[in-house]
């Protein structure tokens, strides 16, 4: 009898243990979810919102009336600015400012329309303009902007948020920071290009195709 029922025996086991094994599964599932839910708020397509956009130039021009009426943050909000570095052998000539204009103006794009989408560890975020895949670890990234100047890129998920970070060798730090708004609606993506004795801040809203 006890030979007999061995076989049962053995099956009984291995049902029990394919169940445990697959609740354990289930039990993380719901984290998993959530954890996707929130990084694919921002995939898409995406048009953008002129009238609900701020204007870069706008922008800009405010503050260059900051500084011309003599106005200047304390040197303690500038100090990241002044990490960056001059590339080697270059002064503050001519070519310098033609590379710091290239970089700002790189980083104050309306791109029209926004095509993202992501696996588990890249984002892809494609424009009229091009497409650029990006490592969500946090790892930087060397891409070139054009005319020699090439930008040094890190990517990372904040929640919900995509955050991406660049600074070209002119020394131009720009933060980029993509979110869904409150009614699930629209992507903004809120922009701060800083330099020294410059910060420069604008949103775009795009929105759903």
């Amino acid at each position: 009898m006890t030979t007999k029922r061995l076989p049962q025996l053995v099956c009984l086991v291995f049902v029990v243990f394919v169940f445990a094994w697959s609740s354990s599964g289930d039990a993380a599932t719901p984290d998993a979810v959530a954890a996707v839910e929130e990084a694919d708020s921002i995939m898409g397509s995406w048009v953008l919102n002129m009238e609900e956009s701020d204007d870069p130039r706008e922008a800009m021009q405010n503050d260059q009336e900051r500084r011309a009426s003599g106005e200047r943050r304390p040197i303690g909000n500038s100090r990241g600015a002044r990490t960056g570095r001059r590339p080697s052998g270059m002064s503050t000539t001519g070519e310098q400012r033609q590379l710091i204009q290239l970089s700002i103006r790189n980083a104050m794009r309306s791109p029209l329309r926004l095509y993202i989408s992501r696996t588990d560890s890249t984002v892809t975020i494609q424009t009229p303009q091009g497409s650029r895949i990006l490592y969500t670890d946090n790892r930087e990234v060397t891409v070139p902007i054009g005319f020699d100047l090439d930008s040094t890129v890190k990517c990372k998920w904040d929640k919900n948020k995509l955050v991406i970070e660049s600074q070209t060798d002119a020394g131009v730090k720009t933060k980029y920071t993509y979110e869904r708004d409150d009614n699930q609606l629209k992507v903004q993506v809120r922009i701060d290009v800083r330099r020294p004795r410059q910060v420069i801040r604008f949103e775009l809203v795009y929105d759903a195709l």
